[in-house]
């Protein structure tokens, strides 16, 4: 019909071409002439060759009414009203003084039938004829730009239920996917208590406890993630890292899962200059998490092969791509499930999610932080009952000289200058207003030699900071009456000049930089990771822990 063509020219062009249909050659020539100077004509004396431009967009329609038989009536009324409802063609009739003395005339009666229509008697000014035909074309782009406004209306207001609905979603899906692990834990501490369980059960309990507790730290991280990366906030950090070494933690970590199904795991290491790598870690190896792990969670027997190389990068010689493919022998996917593949929330079969678990967000937030490290995450291949093959790239950088001497100075450290404990007499100060964290930090720290003090609030943490010697300050930010930024900045101010480690549930972009900016020199998110407090707790103080 006319409405998608209408729409694919501008308003401006549709409203200003004028068809012209005349039975004179030399009244179409004068009127073409007379128009055309201030806007688009198109004129011919063959009826239906005006009648086929309608189609193609038309602003006015000027008629001379002996141009025009019956037959061309019937059929332009009928093209008039095939228009869309909000499209209404001005059509001009010029009439003779004969004409008007017919006015019992069938082409007439049924001229006078159609819409928007107006007569002009002749003989009539040309000047006229363009003040009508030019007030024609302006009442014509008025209903263009309605239909525009009615348009963006409709986009806006789908836009904005789509974006209900997809945030209704959303929250359905994280009410679900937060409340199967919290009801783990809340159900198997319950059970922890009862006083008849034997060791093994004990022990199955604190497994799933801290399985699920892990499993929320996860959603929540890759929700804060994606937000991120969907929010163009992310930024990439650069390290040092051996490739080799930085998968062999993976397979380690996802070992006992690949082992408890008999699957084996293999890795193929395409030959490349260098073991070492300038990336960003951290995001490298979740993205190798979530593709490894989710290929043992969909295999049920055989093997996963990872396939590691390097490819120099044209444009820059400091930087090459890194690709990894890994393949499995699992459930595989067939072409209409790949197609959703990347969607948050979304696995490619309900029964999926029944059988194996999961979110939905590891692929996407997989295939945007590689994405944001310069490459991608795509599906090679995938066929069902047969598996899959997920390929990850990424831009890395070529370590210098002085890096690869470093990094492999680092790696000699030793910590015979200290007691086998890391942390041992280390004097620290714990600030933060819950009993259940302090008394967590506090046994965590203590196991690994350290002496203990606690605080409550910020202006406590102001008093017995700059009263006693403590090595280190640990930092909650949000406490009751003053908080931890406050607190830092103030002794700051007060040349305190120790480490103090901002632990914060705050993991927004921005916290970061706020706390390093309020005096902090480290930060650590809850849940806490003992590894990383302690190594962090090291860093700072200058102490080795391997």
């Amino acid at each position: 019909m006319v409405v998608e063509g209408l729409l694919k020219v501008s308003v401006k062009k549709l409203s200003e071409r004028v068809l012209i249909l005349l039975n004179s050659s030399v009244d179409h020539e004068s009127f073409i002439q007379a128009l055309s100077n201030s806007m688009e004509t198109f004129g011919s004396t063959s009826a239906s060759k005006i009648l086929s431009e309608i189609d193609k967009g038309v602003g006015v329609l000027l008629v001379s009414k002996e141009a025009i038989s019956y037959d061309a009536v019937i059929k332009l009324s009928g093209a008039l009203n095939a228009q869309p409802t909000w499209s209404n063609i001005p059509v001009v009739v010029l009439l003779n003084e004969q004409d008007f003395a017919k006015r019992n005339d069938s082409t007439f009666k049924l001229l006078k039938t159609l819409r928007n229509l107006t007569f002009l008697e002749r003989p009539v000014p040309m000047s006229t004829v363009k003040s009508v035909v030019q007030a024609a074309l302006a009442e014509r782009k008025r209903q263009f730009e309605v239909h525009d406004l009615l348009n963006t209306l409709e986009i806006s207001k789908k836009e904005a239920t789509d974006a209900n609905q997809a945030k209704s979603n959303f929250l359905a899906n994280m009410s679900h996917e937060i409340r199967t692990p919290l009801a783990a834990i809340l159900g198997y501490s319950e059970l922890l208590v009862e006083p008849n369980i034997t060791d093994i059960e004990r022990q199955y309990y604190i497994d799933s406890v801290r399985r699920n507790g892990n499993l929320m730290v996860s959603l929540v991280d890759n929700i804060l993630d994606l937000s991120k990366v969907e929010s163009g906030k992310f930024e990439v950090e650069s390290v040092e890292v051996s490739i080799k070494e930085m998968i062999s933690e993976i397979i380690s970590e996802l070992e006992p899962a690949a082992a408890s199904k008999k699957l084996r795991l293999m890795i193929n290491y395409d030959s490349f200059r260098s073991d070492l790598i300038v990336t960003d870690v951290i995001r490298l190896k979740q993205i190798l998490m979530n593709i490894v792990g989710n290929a043992i969670k969909f295999t049920l027997n055989g093997t996963i092969h990872l396939k590691v190389g390097t490819e120099p990068l044209v444009a820059n010689e400091n930087k090459m791509h890194l690709n990894i493919e890994v393949t499995d022998s699992g459930i595989g996917i067939s072409d209409e499930q790949a197609k959703t593949l990347f969607r948050p929330f979304t696995q490619a079969d309900n029964s999926i999610t029944r059988k194996f678990g999961g979110t939905g967000l590891g692929l996407v937030l997989s295939k945007k932080l590689a994405q944001a490290m310069g490459g991608d995450l795509i599906l090679k291949r995938s066929e069902p009952s047969k598996g899959s093959t997920f390929k990850i790239t990424t831009v890395v950088g070529r370590p210098s000289h002085d890096q690869v001497t470093k990094f492999n100075t680092m790696k000699d450290v030793t910590p015979d200058k200290f007691h086998s404990l890391p942390l041992y007499k280390l004097k620290i100060l714990i600030v933060d207003d819950s009993q259940d964290n302090q008394f967590l930090i506090s046994h965590l720290l203590k196991m690994y030699g350290a002496d203990v003090e606690t605080a409550d609030d910020g202006v406590m943490a102001i008093e017995k900071a700059t009263r006693e010697n403590y090595e280190i300050v640990l930092m909650d930010i949000q406490m009751p009456k003053l908080g931890g930024l406050e607190a830092t900045t103030e002794l700051r101010r007060q040349r305190y000049f120790k480490p103090i480690v901002a632990l914060t549930a705050n993991a927004l972009k921005g916290d970061r930089e706020r706390c390093f900016s309020a005096g902090c020199d480290g930060y650590l998110t809850k849940p806490i990771q003992r590894n990383e407090l302690i190594q962090t707790i090291c860093d700072v103080s200058r102490r080795p822990f391997n």
